[in-house]
């Protein structure tokens, strides 16, 4: 489970790296088999779930990849984060979902390595995945 102060840098590390607000939530996602799900409220929200369930190990790399489809793929807004937990299905992903999703998968992994590189080394031995966030406050938007 996340902290509300977690969930707060994560919101903050998003606005940051996506360029826009983002919404988080600590819920399991609508769609089955996910850890995480990205997708804009019929209001134009940003809006990201994280399920409880993801493993320590998992966590940093699933917030960066949900954050980087808000920084790098566009979203039509719709109802989908009004749907309960785990009731919508996963298709055939198509040529281009898999695209986007290792998109995201590299901007996360880059983002990862780049937090690690510049993150406090103290604050990263004691608690590393606030130590890799609270780098990434300072990651310049010309990296994006």
């Amino acid at each position: 489970m996340l902290t509300k102060i977690q969930i707060d840098l994560i919101a903050a590390v998003a606005h940051q790296l996506a360029g826009k607000p983002v919404i988080i939530r600590e819920r399991i996602p609508a769609t089955v088999g996910v850890w995480g799900e990205a997708h804009k409220a019929e209001n134009g929200e940003c809006v990201i779930d994280l399920s409880p369930t993801i493993p320590d190990e998992k966590m940093l790399f699933v917030v960066l990849h949900e954050i980087a489809h808000h920084a790098r793929h566009v979203f039509l807004p719709s109802d989908v984060y009004k749907a309960k937990p785990q009731t919508l299905s996963i298709n055939e992903p198509s040529v281009g979902q898999n695209i986007r999703e290792n998109s995201a998968d590299a901007q996360a992994a880059e983002w990862l390595e780049w937090g690690k590189e510049h993150a406090n080394p103290r604050l990263y031995q004691i608690a590393p995945f606030e130590g890799v966030l609270i780098a990434l406050l300072d990651y310049a938007k010309s990296e994006v």
